[in-house]
């Protein structure tokens, strides 16, 4: 037996997104994780990649752990997560999404990072100079501590671009 003892409306989706997308905030990812499951009627790691297959991603070596990318175990390759990125941005709230991400470059970059110890991911869209918008991701895992992920990052997008 379900009883509601309080009801508590959230910020509206592209606010939370926003708000993600700018602090890192690992337990509203968690939360966003288990909400899409819930919604959906599955575990949420079955719910997001019935959701991403039924667009076309077909993944390979996929371990969803947790919401947040803060599970060791978790693996997605870099190729998957791309993909995605890019069926995002060409979805109808593309733009939307689009915007939420953080710039880099001068304007030509806008995309999310993600770093612990010895792990670096970046994954977004670049602006080339003729005008074409690239969808990218860049991850790094094991790396030295002496091995700085971020100027490489930037020389790489720099030399695309």
């Amino acid at each position: 037996v379900r009883l509601d003892l309080a009801t508590h409306r959230s910020a509206p989706l592209p606010q939370i997104i926003d708000h993600l997308h700018r602090v890192s905030d690992n337990l509203e990812s968690q939360c966003l994780f288990y909400m899409m499951g819930e919604r959906k009627g599955f575990a949420p790691a079955v719910a997001l990649k019935q959701h991403w297959e039924g667009r076309g991603v077909e993944f390979s070596g996929l371990r969803l752990i947790d919401g947040s990318g803060l599970a060791r175990a978790g693996m997605i390759r870099p190729l998957d997560l791309a993909r995605i990125n890019h069926l995002a941005r060409r979805g109808v709230h593309g733009e939307r999404f689009r915007q939420s991400l953080s710039v880099y470059l001068d304007g030509a970059v806008r995309s999310k990072l993600g770093a612990m110890s010895g792990v670096k991911t970046d994954v977004g869209f670049l602006t080339t100079s003729d005008g074409r918008e690239l969808t990218y991701c860049l991850m790094a895992n094991g790396l030295d501590t002496a091995v700085n992920f971020w100027p490489l990052r930037e020389k790489l997008l720099r030399a695309v671009r």
